[in-house]
């Protein structure tokens, strides 16, 4: 199963917006959700293992590898794209 990883920020405008997205494609396609955020331990070491410049940022984990898919807040059209595998 996809696993995306939305890294945020509580200060961001657009995380709330690119929140929404995946909470709502979240109810129609398979897929977990994790939200990240940039300032935790955990999201530090995100950050610096992909060069994170900017949030929101989506990661999408499947079979043990990680990538960042989306710098900032994708369309859904987009997003459902990476998450059918397209």
């Amino acid at each position: 199963m996809k696993k995306i990883i939305l890294l945020t920020t509580k200060t961001c405008p657009y995380c709330p917006v690119a929140k929404a997205l995946w909470q709502s494609l979240k109810k129609d396609y398979n897929f977990e959700l994790k939200e990240v955020d940039a300032f935790s331990t955990e999201g530090q070491d995100m950050v610096k293992r992909f060069g994170i410049t900017s949030v929101p940022t989506t990661i999408i984990e499947e079979g043990g590898k990680e990538e960042v898919a989306f710098i900032g807040v994708p369309s859904k059209d987009e997003a459902i794209e990476r998450i059918k595998g397209e």
